[in-house]
This record gives structure tokens, C-alpha cells and sequence, in this order.
């Protein structure tokens, strides 16, 4: 399913990505769409919304990790990193690695601001700031 029948069909397509367990990267990758997965997981009743979100978010930390050095150095330069990655261990050193191979290209400021948005998720300090 693209983009557009997803925008057309959110419920669908999350009921069926749900039971297939099939959920390209882009989807999860995209902070509009994102809203929507939330929505739509927080929507079903109990165990099965909180299972469903905790899967599609170890999907979007898998994603995001997946992703080249240089868009995820492009995601630190723009602060634009989702709060699911900032959270994950996996994810921060992720995070962590990408800015020690290329440290001259993440000034300071940049840096304690991110490390900031962690810290206000509640994640304390780690080994990899």
C-alpha cells in the first residue's frame, strides 16, 4: 500500500499491518504517520493497543537504526530525532556511534540539546554522551 491509500485508509491499513506483522520503514519513519499508528493503537481496548504500539515502536528504533550514516547524522543536525530512538538503548548508541565517526559535524550546542530531549524523556545520562 502507498503512501496516499494509507492517508486515505489509516485504519485499515494499521489493522492489516497488524495482522500480516509487514510495515515498510517509511511509514514508521514519518512523524504524521507516526501520530496515526499512535492513535489508532491507543484506540484498541487494553492488552492488544499496548502490544500493537510496543511492536510498531521497536519497528520505528529498528527503522530509524537501520537507516545510513548520513541521514541519521542529518536527523542530529535538524533535531529531529524521533523520542522512541532517544529512549532505546539500541537507538541512542545508534545515535551515539554516528556523531563519534563524524564529531566535527555536530557542534557542541547541537549536541547538549539532544542529549537534553533525553534527559526530559526521562532516559538518565549514559555511557555513550
Amino acid at each position: 500500500m502507498d503512501l496516499e491509500a494509507f492517508k486515505k485508509q489509516p485504519r485499515e491499513y494499521i489493522r492489516d499491518a497488524l495482522a500480516s506483522d509487514e510495515v515498510p520503514s517509511g511509514f514508521l519513519l514519518d512523524d504524521e504517520l507516526w501520530s496515526v499508528v499512535r492513535w489508532i493503537c491507543a484506540e484498541r481496548q487494553g492488552i492488544l493497543g499496548f502490544d500493537a504500539l510496543r511492536r510498531f515502536t521497536e519497528r520505528r528504533v529498528e527503522a530509524f537504526c537501520k537507516q545510513t550514516d548520513e541521514l541519521i547524522l542529518r536527523a542530529i543536525r535538524l533535531r529531529s530525532i524521533p523520542d522512541e530512538v532517544l529512549r532505546d538503548k539500541n537507538g541512542w548508541k545508534r545515535i551515539c556511534q554516528v556523531r563519534g565517526r563524524n564529531f566535527a559535524e555536530v557542534d557542541r550546542l547541537t549536541w547538549r540539546h539532544i542529549c537534553e530531549m533525553r534527559g526530559g524523556l526521562g532516559v538518565p545520562a549514559g555511557p555513550y554522551e
